[in-house]
């Protein structure tokens, strides 16, 4: 077993751990909104993304010439 396909196990094990996990924290947000939609009327209902939004569903912006110049900036101060 050479070190290039240890890597490459090991990072997939750890993709695989992690997508069991966002799966559990999915069905758990899942059935909470179901718990709560029972016992709410229909105009007060939520979504689940109302209860809890995950970092990995987050849409990442472009960032602009504008925000990479300001960041710049900021990074000139240190």
């Amino acid at each position: 077993l050479t070190f290039r396909e240890f890597d490459n196990a090991l990072k997939g094990y750890y993709n695989n751990r992690e997508l069991l996990d966002r799966s559990k924290w999915i069905r758990c947000r899942w059935q909470t909104s179901l718990l709560l939609n029972v016992h709410l009327e229909k105009k007060h209902r939520v979504k689940q993304t109302d209860l809890i939004k995950f970092d990995w569903e987050s849409k990442h912006k472009k960032m602009t010439s504008e925000d990479i110049k300001a960041l710049g900036d900021r990074l000139k101060d240190f």
